[in-house]
This record gives C-alpha cells, sequence and structure tokens, in this order.
C-alpha cells in the first residue's frame, strides 16, 4: 500500500505539470497494483485497508481522466457522476454533448445535487447545452472561446467543428455565393486562411474564385427539399380527423 501511495502522489504531479509520457507510466505501474487488490471490484472485499484502498484508486481514475484529455483521448469523459471532482463531472457532462448524447446528458444532469450544479464548471456545460438546443450557435462559439478550465479544450474543439460544420450547412442553404471574408465572419475563424482551409477539407465542391468569392449555387444541396413535406402534412391531418373522431 505504501508504494501505491508514493505512485499516486508522483502521478498526481506528473499529470498537474503535463508529464504525459511519465504520468503513462506511473498508470500502468498503478494498474497492475490495483488489480492485484481484492478490495476492489470485482471482487470488492471488505478489509481494514479497503476504504483507503478504493479512496486512493477513485482518486487515481479521476486523475487518468485527466491524463486522457491531455493525450486528446476522446472517450476521457467517461465517468459518471460518482465521481466528487467538479472538473471530472463537467468533463463527463462535455463529453456526452459532444457526442450528442442529449438523454444521457441530462440524466447525468439529475444525478447532481443542486449546489454542484451552480459550480461554474458545472453551469458553463448546462449554458452550452442550452445554446445547442435553441441553435444559438455564436453563443457556443463565444462560450468555448472563455473555458472555465483548461482541462475543455479538447473537447470544445470537437464541439466547434461539429458547430462550424451546422453553420455551413445552412449556409449553402441560404446562400449561392458568399465573400470569403464573409465567410470568416459567419463560421467565426479570425482569418481568411482559416476559412479556406475548412472548405477544402469539409466542402470541396465548394469553389472558391480568384475574386474572393466562394461559389456554393453549383453543387447546394438542400436538405428541406429530401423532407416529403406534403405526406407528412397528409398524415398529420390523417391523426388530427381520427383524434377528432375519438373525442
Amino acid at each position: 500500500m505504501n508504494q501505491a501511495v508514493q505512485l499516486h502522489t508522483q502521478f498526481k504531479a506528473q499529470v498537474t505539470t503535463g508529464n504525459v509520457d511519465a504520468a503513462s507510466s506511473s498508470l500502468e505501474q498503478l494498474k497492475r497494483i490495483m488489480v492485484e487488490l481484492d478490495s476492489l471490484p470485482p471482487l470488492c472485499i471488505d478489509g481494514p485497508t479497503a476504504h483507503q484502498e478504493r479512496e486512493l484508486f477513485r482518486d487515481v481514475l479521476e486523475y487518468a481522466v485527466l491524463l486522457a484529455v491531455q493525450q486528446e483521448d476522446k472517450y476521457a469523459g467517461n465517468l459518471t457522476a460518482d465521481s466528487p471532482t467538479p472538473v471530472v463531472l463537467a468533463l463527463n457532462l462535455l463529453h456526452l454533448l459532444v457526442e450528442n448524447r442529449l438523454a444521457d446528458f441530462h440524466c447525468e444532469l439529475e444525478l447532481l445535487p443542486e449546489s454542484l450544479r451552480k459550480l461554474p464548471v458545472i453551469a458553463f456545460c448546462t449554458q452550452l447545452e442550452q445554446h445547442l438546443v435553441v441553435g444559438a450557435y455564436d453563443m457556443v462559439l463565444a462560450s468555448a472561446a472563455n473555458p472555465p478550465a483548461s482541462q475543455f479544450t479538447f473537447f470544445l474543439n470537437s464541439l466547434l467543428e461539429t458547430v462550424r460544420l451546422n453553420i455551413a450547412d445552412c449556409v449553402s442553404s441560404a446562400y449561392k455565393t458568399l465573400k470569403v471574408a464573409s465567410a470568416t465572419k459567419i463560421l467565426m475563424f479570425q482569418q481568411d486562411e482559416e476559412t479556406l482551409e475548412f472548405v477544402a477539407t469539409h466542402y470541396p465542391d465548394w469553389r472558391v474564385g480568384s475574386d474572393g468569392v466562394i461559389y456554393l449555387d453549383e453543387t447546394k444541396t438542400v436538405k428541406s427539399e429530401e423532407i416529403p413535406s406534403m405526406k407528412l402534412i397528409a398524415q398529420t391531418l390523417s391523426y388530427a380527423t381520427e383524434m377528432e373522431r375519438i373525442v
């Protein structure tokens, strides 16, 4: 147990200072110790030091999450509301948002007491989810520019990429042509070069002219045209008629 305590202290310091390689090595050693302890799952045998061991290795797992974030592991947020650390709880919520698992997001949020929901890191995730639901993408980008914790950056970058793709889809339906400078502003990039790189990567069918204009009408597909509107209207009217007969 003494070796585990020493490794735990060392591991926390390595994660805190961003020493990823050393932290990964320490984590591997801690894992080997964990599998030999009967107090941990799947055995969960109670003993004189069982509580201390569980507390210790829960802390190890939480710092392992922070290490995974530093390694840009997309599964880094996979912890539940059992964690007492607010940043780890917030990472879990943020991970669910990035995965667009809104139902799971609300389930996890409901498990948190009111005192935790009021914390800045948790409130940030709640506010972000509200912006996403109403389509306030400009607010999402603005919020992501000032996260309450540096550990959020990796997940927020993934979320911003998704948001910009959604904005670009709306742009392609709304405009036939668009100046590069205007696209940069709409997508909330800092430089036109970032916009051109984004277009080249995600929308190779868009043509960028030498006049600094993006031509979208040549390959544009309007998603609303794919919706069978008349069929949906007919079904809705049919349901309404049947409901009126029942009443």
